[in-house]
């Protein structure tokens, strides 16, 4: 043999050798290969990933068993029995693998939508302003894998969704396969899901078995795919419970491209209820609905003809629906509450105006209705809310429009991502007619109210302008402030109120407009030049609401331009004043204004001012007609003792009418409103100067009308009819205790509620208290006021005027009475029912508020000089006392006989 052959035989057998080597060890060293680039590629992403074996057989073919993967950021685990994964050779030399084929078996995966959205929040604190794009290799790797796609087939997969201990979804197929003909990728599988939260409605958890079709253009990325009922003539989901819920899906079809990343979804019809089929707590009907995601990212939604409907006595189970998708909402991903400075996310308001900026929604034809409870229990009336609404956002700008209660509205806005205000919102309201809104009740409640129970009505028009403001002038800076104006119209107006009045309020015609300033930054709110009208009346105003929401306040002020004092009083409506209404008052450049500063948390710092309203206007006559006359006796036309008319009486006066306040000079007796009497069928109670128990103010010791004013209305010879800081002290004690306990009346308002008027709280009440008070101070002594005041008022249960409260609580004649007795009479009245339960106790308390209060009025008579230090310091202790069958146990000290001299009406001016 040759040298040359030798050699060449040598080469031979020793590339034969290394082939064989090669064979042997080459799958050993393309595993270990593609195992470590694998876990570097894994770890570079912050993927953990696990597993028992990875075997690679000819340098291709790699099986990995008892695959686990976690990834934190996205909340997603992997498992998996086995994996077969065929790679092409030549893609692992590059670096770059490319998949010929994938075998899945047993395959479950996990989504924590907890885990992920806690997970987004952090890299959102740690680089706010990253941009949320996924990365450029993984979309070059999508592409790859579009153009050459591998062969799938799985042998049973499983995804389940979490919210970290809750579950929330299920779904699993037994098998599905992926083919590949002339481009074209076929995948079809059946899979079974069943919602899993334990709050879900029953119909909701109902296990759904779909069937599912999609094909994909390899070339293009187009596709198409659909969910259906496995039985082609059945709805993809139904149930239905007469009594607790139903929900109707049909199939699901739809269209995407997997490239750009859009999708069209059309549902074939959905119709759901939660509550009862009579009277669900919330049901919607859409026969058709379009919804898309486009390639900015944006939702694509129409709903047509859809029909809603909601019971608000079932509002409970609303809630609980809203509680499940607020869940469900915050712990997605992306999801969560409103994002803070501090955590540097964005809020759920910012995140739904990016979403309105680059959607594309449409609502066309839809009607929303309630259902209202009957008279009958269980009975319920369907009411339309909505007879249209037709809708549109699209970038950022929003248009609606929509028909209700026989009227109009629309509204247009513009919104601007990641900031809370409207860069412009315009709201339109026409002949929108009160009464037809559904819930409006049609006439005032049968029932007994302390509120303000019934129904309003008119024909409202106006609009509601606002505008985005950048911060600073020519700033380029976000949208933090708004201005803008409000014009609104109420004609035909109606109100028939419980609280306000006992005859509804009608033929009101109000107009107002004003502008106003938003500052959401810094919590406040400002209504500058308002103005508002009826009929000769013109009120400038202005509003402010500021420290939202740590110290809130509200501050109002009005001004009333200069007007005469009758058509002031006609501006407001007749029946507030009832069978007052036709009420005479003169006075020129009647112009009062009032200022109301209350920071809502600390009431107690309340202020309140009037100015402009005293010594302009006079009430010449209450021209009051006869029916409506008080009733009553007069006993005589002579007037009583030293009191006097302050004016004298006019020429034309009747001495027997009661159409005006004369008659409180003539000896009368009216019987006591049976509302002011235990049992009003067996029990009647008269009082006044024509009754056998009427005591002369002269009559009685000094201390005793004394008591009587001093304790609740200090400047009672001075004050007008109405005291503002009686009002004040009103306001300041219901709003602190949250509840009416004050009511702020003078002594003569008092004594009005007496004989003019019935006991009900109500608005209308007040002001005609307020008439005849203003009138009786014209026209009546004040000494004349505090002797009916003292023998017409509530001392305890069926106890009426001074002459019997001193027979009832000390068993003498109320000429006799101590000024320690004086006192404790004129401490029961703002609660008279109080006195019988202190005599049942035998003794009256000596500490607190008792103490000090008795105190405080001996202080009152000595600086009055009604009464001297000796007298006060002779009767200590303040302590009254009943024996066991509630006989007074009179001090035997000596009693002070100064009787009440009146003063002179000339020291009044």
């Amino acid at each position: 043999m040759s040298r040359g052959k030798k050699i060449a035989l040598g080469m031979l057998l020793t590339l034969v050798a290394l082939g064989v080597a090669a064979a042997m060890l080459g799958p050993s060293m393309v595993r270990d290969t593609v195992e470590t680039q694998l876990k570097e590629r894994l770890d570079r992403r912050g993927i953990d990933a696990q597993w028992s074996e990875f075997n690679a057989g000819f340098g291709k073919r790699f099986e990995i068993k008892g695959l686990n993967v976690h990834d934190p950021k996205r909340g997603v685990k992997l498992t998996t029995d086995e994996v077969i994964v065929v790679v092409s050779i030549d893609s692992i030399i590059a670096n770059d693998p490319r998949l010929e084929a994938i075998k899945l078996k047993n395959f479950q995966v996990e989504v924590d939508l907890a885990e992920a959205a806690k997970n987004r929040e952090e890299s959102a604190v740690e680089d706010p302003k990253q941009p949320n794009k996924k990365p450029s290799a993984r979309q070059g790797f999508v592409e790859r894998l579009l153009a050459d796609p591998p062969a799938v087939e799985v042998d049973g997969a499983q995804l389940n969704v979490v919210s970290g201990e809750r579950k929330v979804l299920s779904v699993s197929t037994e098998e599905a396969s992926v083919s590949i003909d002339d481009g074209m990728l076929d995948f079809e599988t059946t899979v079974a899901a069943k919602p899993l939260l334990d709050k879900l409605p029953e119909a909701l958890q109902a296990s759904v078995e779909a069937q599912l079709a999609f094909q994909l253009e390899v070339a293009t990325g187009k596709a198409t795919f659909e969910f259906r009922h496995p039985d082609t003539d059945r709805p993809l989901f139904s149930y239905e419970d007469k009594e607790t819920a139903a929900l109707r899906l049909g199939s699901i079809r739809g269209t995407g491209n997997l490239k750009n990343r859009t999708v069209d979804v059309e549902l074939d019809y959905f119709s759901g209820r939660v509550g009862s089929s009579d009277a669900p707590a919330i049901s919607a009907d859409i026969p058709k609905t379009l919804a898309g995601i486009n390639q900015d990212g944006g939702l694509k939604l129409t709903v047509v003809d859809a029909a809603f409907l909601t019971t608000p006595k079932k509002r409970g189970q609303i809630r609980e629906i809203a509680n499940v998708a607020k869940e469900l909402v915050s712990s997605a991903p992306g999801g969560g509450g409103g994002g803070s400075i501090s955590g540097g996310g964005p809020s759920a308001v910012d995140r739904v105006v990016a979403l309105i900026e680059r959607s594309d929604l449409q609502f066309k034809r839809v009607k929303a209705a309630v259902n209202l409870e009957g008279e009958e229990p269980d009975t319920y009336t369907k009411l339309t809310l909505l007879e249209r609404f037709d809708a549109t956002a699209k970038e950022g700008r929003f248009r609606a429009f929509g028909e209700t209660a026989e009227g109009t509205f629309s509204a247009e806005a513009v919104l601007v991502p990641g900031q809370t205000v409207p860069k412009y919102l315009r709201i339109e309201v026409d002949d929108v007619n009160l009464e037809k809104i559904p819930g409006m009740p049609k006439e005032r409640s049968k029932l007994p109210s302390r509120g303000t129970s019934g129904r309003v009505g008119g024909i409202v028009s106006g609009q509601f302008t606002l505008f985005g403001l950048p911060r600073g002038a020519g700033s380029a800076g976000p949208l933090d402030t708004a201005s803008g104006s409000f014009d609104f119209k109420w004609q035909d107006g109606v109100i028939d109120l419980e609280g306000v009045s006992d005859d509804p309020q009608t033929d009101i015609d109000v107009s107002t407009e004003a502008e106003f300033a938003w500052q959401p930054a810094i919590n406040e709110f400002r209504i500058t030049n308002g103005v508002l009208k009826k009929a000769k009346l013109t009120a400038n105003y202005s509003a402010e609401v500021l420290d939202v929401p740590l110290d809130t306040t509200f501050v109002f002020r009005a001004e009333v331009e200069p007007m005469d004092c009758q058509d002031f009083f006609l501006a407001f409506p007749r029946a507030l004043f009832g069978p007052y209404k036709r009420a005479k008052l003169e006075g020129e450049e009647f112009a009062p204004s009032v200022y109301f500063k209350l920071p809502i948390y600390r009431p107690r710092a309340l202020r309140l001012g009037f100015e402009d309203y005293e010594d302009i206007c006079e009430i010449k006559e209450l021209n009051v007609k006869k029916k409506f006359w008080p009733e009553m006796t007069i006993k005589a036309v002579a007037p009583t003792g030293p009191h006097k008319s302050v004016n004298g009486f006019p020429d034309d006066y009747d001495p027997t009418t009661r159409g005006d306040v004369y008659w409180l000079n003539r000896p009368f007796v009216k019987k006591v409103h049976d509302e002011g009497v235990s049992d009003p069928e067996n029990v009647t109670i008269y009082v006044g100067p024509g009754t056998a128990d009427y005591v002369p103010l002269n009559e009685m010791p000094s201390y005793v009308g004394g008591a009587m004013y001093l304790s609740e209305q200090m400047l009672f010879y001075k004050a007008p009819a109405i005291s503002l800081s009686l009002i004040k002290k009103a306001m300041r004690l219901n709003l602190e205790r949250g509840r009416f306990v004050y009511g702020g009346s003078t002594i003569t308002q008092q004594l009005v509620k007496n004989l003019f008027l019935s006991r009900d709280k109500t608005l209308a009440r007040k002001l005609k208290e307020a008439i005849i008070s203003w009138r009786i101070i014209e026209t009546i002594s004040r000494d004349r006021i505090l002797e009916l005041y003292l023998n017409c008022i509530e001392f305890g249960p069926d106890i009426y005027g001074i002459g019997p409260a001193a027979r009832y609580y000390f068993q003498k004649d109320a000429r006799n009475l101590t000024a320690k007795e004086a006192i404790f009479l004129s401490m029961l009245k703002p609660a008279p029912w109080y006195g019988a339960k202190v005599i049942e106790r035998k003794k009256s308390p000596n500490s607190g508020w008792w103490k000090e209060r008795f105190e405080l009025m001996y202080q009152r008579l000595i600086d009055e000089g009604m009464l001297t230090k000796d007298v006060a310091e002779a009767e200590k202790p303040y302590i009254l006392e009943w024996d066991k069958n509630g006989k007074y146990i009179a001090p035997q000290k000596a009693e002070p006989t100064k009787k009440f001299e009146p003063i002179p009406l000339n020291l009044l001016d």
